[in-house]
């Protein structure tokens, strides 16, 4: 079952910030800590495997 969540306009700004940063975070782990992102999606596996 998918779930959608509608933002709050009243916090996009808050959103967008914080989107900015997890953009950033996300391309120096990409380049820099490969390994912690594979990791982090078999965690990920393991949990919604767990749950279904």
């Amino acid at each position: 079952m998918s779930r959608r969540y509608e933002p709050s306009q009243q916090h996009r700004a808050t959103y967008d910030e914080v989107y900015s940063v997890f953009g950033s975070l996300h391309d120096e782990l990409g380049r820099e800590h490969v390994e912690w992102l594979h990791h982090l999606k078999q965690i990920r596996r393991a949990a919604l495997a767990a749950n279904t």
